[in-house]
């Protein structure tokens, strides 16, 4: 794959953002152990770096980009945050976090009223 794609962004933040993961595992009330297990391999932090070249956002990508930064406008905050990033993900109920919240309980609504609360 030569550009970055939403589905990397939620990846990547699950990996590397334990907040992110808890509002995405715990708080949505889905059924978090067995989530784990399925994809445990893609949101286990990796030990190794692996030197690669710099890819481009997807314009999928850039989009959820733009949509965080004005959902943090929106709340008058000075800092873009991992989890305005996760509702910018989550906000329209489609795509694959919205996918993963269905299959494993839960649904992007829920985590979209705690992320609401919490931002």
């Amino acid at each position: 794959q030569s550009d970055v794609r939403a589905e990397n962004l939620l990846f990547g933040l699950l990996r590397v953002d334990g907040l992110a993961l808890q509002f995405f595992g715990k708080v949505s009330r889905m059924e978090f152990e067995r989530f784990r297990a399925d994809v445990y391999g893609r949101v286990s932090y990796g030990r190794e770096r692996v030197d690669r070249p710099k890819l481009r956002l997807h314009a999928e990508a850039q989009a959820v980009v733009q949509l965080a930064i004005a959902i943090a406008k929106e709340r008058r905050r000075d800092t873009l945050t991992t989890l305005h990033l996760l509702y910018a993900l989550t906000r329209s109920g489609e795509g694959l976090a919205a996918d993963l919240l269905t299959r494993y309980g839960s649904s992007a609504a829920a985590l979209n009223a705690e992320l609401e609360r919490a931002l």
